[in-house]
This record gives C-alpha cells, sequence and structure tokens, in this order.
C-alpha cells in the first residue's frame, strides 16, 4: 500500500482477509476498516505491517466501529506495526477499530527495534500491543515505543522512542523484561502526550500501563473516532 491509497476493507469481500507475507506502507495510507454485515471484518498480518521511513499509515473504522487489525511481528526483532534497523519507522495514526498487536522477539507490537520509532497517535478504537519474546527467552521490548536490537556481542542498534500521542480510545501496553511498557530502554528525547495535556518526558511510564479516555469526534467517510 503506498502513496496516498485508500482502500476499504470490506465484510462483503470476505469476512477476513489473512497476509501470510509482510504488508509494506509506503507513502501516506488511509485504511477504512468497514463494518461486516456479518458483524466484524478482520485483517490479519501474519509478519507484521512494516512503514517504511516517512511513510503515514492512517486507519480508519466505520460507525459500528468493528473491523479489527490483527499484526505480529513473526520473525525475530520485528514490531507487529512499525520497522526494524537499519530502518526507522514511518508514522501511525489510529482514529477506530480493535488492534491486537504483538512484536517477534525483542520487539515491540507498535514502534521500532533498533531505530527510530516514528509518530505514534492514538484517537480512538481499542488497542492492545504486547512487546514479543521466544518461549525460552524473557525477551526485553515495550509494547509500545522502541527496543535495542543486538547485532553482536559488543555490538546493539539502539531504538530510540519519537513522539507518541493518547487522544483518545482504549489502550493497553504490555511489556517484557526491563523495557516501560511504553516508552524505550535508553531514555531517548520523546514525549508521551496524555489526553489532559500531561507530557512525560525521556519515554518512561514504568508502571503505567493503560491510557483510557473516550473522545467522540466526527470524521470524514463514515469513519470515527472515540
Amino acid at each position: 500500500m503506498g502513496y496516498g491509497q485508500k482502500r476499504e476493507l470490506t465484510g462483503n469481500e470476505a469476512d477476513s482477509w489473512y497476509f501470510r507475507n509482510t504488508i509494506s506502507v509506503t507513502g501516506t495510507v488511509n485504511l477504512i476498516l468497514c463494518d461486516s454485515p456479518n458483524g466484524s471484518f478482520t485483517l490479519t498480518a501474519e509478519k507484521g505491517i512494516v512503514l517504511n521511513p516517512d511513510s503515514h499509515l492512517i486507519v480508519w473504522a466505520q460507525s459500528g466501529g468493528t473491523g479489527k487489525i490483527n499484526a505480529y511481528g513473526g520473525e525475530e526483532y520485528h514490531p507487529g506495526i512499525g520497522n526494524y534497523a537499519p530502518y526507522n519507522s514511518g508514522n501511525l495514526t489510529i482514529n477506530g477499530g480493535n488492534f491486537n498487536v504483538s512484536g517477534g522477539n525483542n520487539a515491540p507490537g507498535l514502534g521500532s527495534c533498533g531505530s527510530n520509532s516514528g509518530d505514534i497517535t492514538i484517537n480512538g478504537g481499542s488497542v492492545n500491543a504486547t512487546g514479543g519474546h521466544k518461549a525460552d527467552q524473557e525477551g526485553n521490548a515495550p509494547g509500545i515505543g522502541a527496543s535495542d536490537l543486538p547485532v553482536t556481542d559488543t555490538e546493539v542498534f539502539t531504538g530510540t522512542m519519537n513522539n507518541i500521542y493518547f487522544y483518545g480510545g482504549n489502550t493497553t501496553a504490555n511489556r517484557t523484561g526491563s523495557c516501560p511498557p511504553i516508552g524505550d530502554s535508553t531514555n531517548s528525547t520523546g514525549s508521551i502526550h496524555l489526553a489532559n495535556g500531561m507530557t512525560i518526558q525521556n519515554g518512561v511510564l514504568d508502571e503505567i500501563i493503560a491510557a483510557r479516555f473516550p473522545k467522540p469526534i466526527l470524521t470524514p467517510w463514515g469513519a470515527r473516532r472515540w
């Protein structure tokens, strides 16, 4: 998907779309998750959604708000939605829909591994983001933000969080290891902005794992933000 495309994913075509390969986003893409006549439409990305540098994925939901996205990093160090070293992630805006995202080992659910996370804005919908780990390893990744990518025993690509905005919806971030649930492992210069105007610097929200700020806003195309 790329360069200003608008693609409506609708239950009139199928109740679910399943992608076995990585979905790659280039440029600005508006993705509308349509309501299904059968109650729910689901897009599943088995190997995640890559936001290429300078891209911007903007996700909308229709009035029923039933559309879903499941995105899994799959491979080691791949976020559920975002990018990984040496490439920075593009920006992500969620205006509605239901998201269940998890990273591969040592990768965040939303953000980047070993690079910059880009701006992440959540205006509405329901988001559950989990840092990834292998069954036999603890992992070290935030639910939302950036994690480090080890190259050798002595070399590491450092992940840095950009700005993260919570303006609405229901968001839960779950970490693995010592990373904060929302942020990165290196106390970057990025900021976390909450609906009440509070800004927490240095990417550390060590004890806060959920942000719940309902705020209905009318939007175009029959979509909505919460």
